[in-house]
């Protein structure tokens, strides 16, 4: 079943109020709509509108949403992206990765947008340049040492928090040990 933002966000609402207080206390107020913007202005291109709308409900999460993943601030993305730009990883790699879903030739292309980070420095992406076998706006992994390769993990970003309401809602989770969403299905 496909949702828009805000239903998928009503969803995990409900969930993490149910069964993971702590992590709802961590959800963000929204962002506004002129940072929004300012972002879009800066990077020099328009985010897709699901993410705008899940911007516009939570700006990110204070702690970890799922499998130790939180939810980026649109001043965070814009942080992310900076220092992603700004590290001199570009080592030429293979022109495409991904069943050519994504361009690989750098470490990192100024039209991802990351959208959630781990302890590690990992991240989830918004490819908003993506390979000819791609789809703009899909979210992938990108993993700070290189490997593994990007790699999509849904065809949009509607679509990957859609993912994760669904596993919350049908209960396909555990709790770990510091009250953490661990969920059965890999979405990161």
């Amino acid at each position: 079943v496909m949702h828009r933002p805000a239903k998928s966000w009503q969803i995990i609402e409900s969930v993490l109020q149910e069964h993971a207080r702590s992590i709802y206390r961590c959800l963000r107020r929204p962002a506004t709509a002129t940072a929004v913007r300012k972002f879009e202005m800066a990077i020099g291109c328009k985010l897709p509108k699901p993410l705008v709308a899940s911007l516009l409900i939570h700006d990110g999460t204070r702690q970890d949403l799922v499998d130790g993943y939180s939810l980026l601030s649109a001043v965070e993305i814009r942080q992310w992206r900076e220092i992603c730009l700004d590290n001199p990883w570009d080592e030429p790699g293979p022109k495409f990765n991904d069943r050519k879903q994504i361009k690989g030739e750098l470490r990192w292309r100024p039209n991802w947008v990351p959208i959630a980070s781990d302890a590690g420095g990992n991240l989830l992406g918004c490819d908003l340049d993506p390979g000819p076998m791609g789809q703009r706006g899909q979210v992938f992994s990108w993993h700070n040492y290189g490997s593994p390769k990007p790699y999509v993990l849904a065809a949009s970003y509607a679509d990957w928090l859609d993912a994760i309401a669904e596993e919350l809602l049908s209960r396909q989770f555990t709790l770990d040990e510091w009250g953490g969403i661990q969920l059965n299905r890999s979405l990161v």
